[in-house]
């Protein structure tokens, strides 16, 4: 359920607070670096590049700080 969410929060756009808040659940709940990456890598043939970019920055952002807390 959490890799669909960050997937229709990348697409939308815009909602940066809420996609981080995601990305540190989806780890929660057992993704990894590899999984989200490629979820956001796969999004830019479907929502374009410019917003795939930022949801890649966003997800990696959010997954050097968990890997810096754990």
């Amino acid at each position: 359920r959490s890799l669909i969410v960050i997937a229709a929060l990348i697409a939308q756009g815009g909602v940066d607070d809420r996609l981080r808040s995601h990305v540190r659940w989806a780890v929660e709940h057992g993704s990894n670096r590899d999984e989200l990456e490629a979820l956001a890598t796969l999004l830019a043939m479907y929502v374009g590049f410019p917003r795939a970019s930022t949801g890649m920055e966003i997800v990696r952002q959010e997954l050097d700080r968990v890997e810096a807390d754990a």
